[in-house]
């Protein structure tokens, strides 16, 4: 099992080993580090809590691996969802989420929703990190919530 601590340790690597490629190349986990504590100052900045719930588009792909690794090192739960949603369809998961955040990342900003949590009331507490919509299949749409330590599992 892993511990949650090491979960806020992210980027869960180190080194000059190639981390990810993207479209402009490979990244090692070095620069990736650099990017994840660069991102850690600008939401803490912008006032991000830990427990808070911040919607992150799943477009561009490396920004949301770098925001995934710094709401892990914040404490701050994740919830992806697919870029150019319908206004309806957004407003419906970020009432569901309880979302207090959505990021914007061509303006590479937060910006308050203006929900009070609902589903992720207790999230903090109980090691919550991430937040995936389901399809619903037994009824309407849910929000699946993750600890830290079966979204490492996952991933490994």
């Amino acid at each position: 099992m892993y511990a949650t601590a090491a979960f806020a340790e992210a980027p869960w690597s180190a080194g000059p080993d190639q981390a990810l490629i993207n479209p402009g190349g490979a990244l090692d986990y070095l620069t990736l580090g650099s990017l994840v504590l660069e991102r850690v100052r600008l939401l803490r900045a912008q006032g991000l809590a830990p427990g808070q719930v911040v919607m992150t588009p799943d477009a561009p792909a490396l920004d949301l691996v770098e925001m995934q690794h710094s709401l892990a090192r914040l404490g701050a739960i994740l919830f992806p969802f697919r870029a150019g949603l319908e206004r309806s369809e957004f407003d419906a998961l970020a009432r569901m989420t309880g979302a207090e955040w959505v990021w914007l990342p061509d303006a590479a900003r937060l910006q308050r929703q203006g929900h009070a949590q609902s589903e992720a009331d207790a999230a903090d507490a109980q090691g919550i990190r991430l937040m995936i919509r389901t399809s619903g299949s037994s009824g309407q749409p849910r929000a699946a919530m993750l600890t830290a330590g079966a979204f490492l599992a996952s991933a490994s």
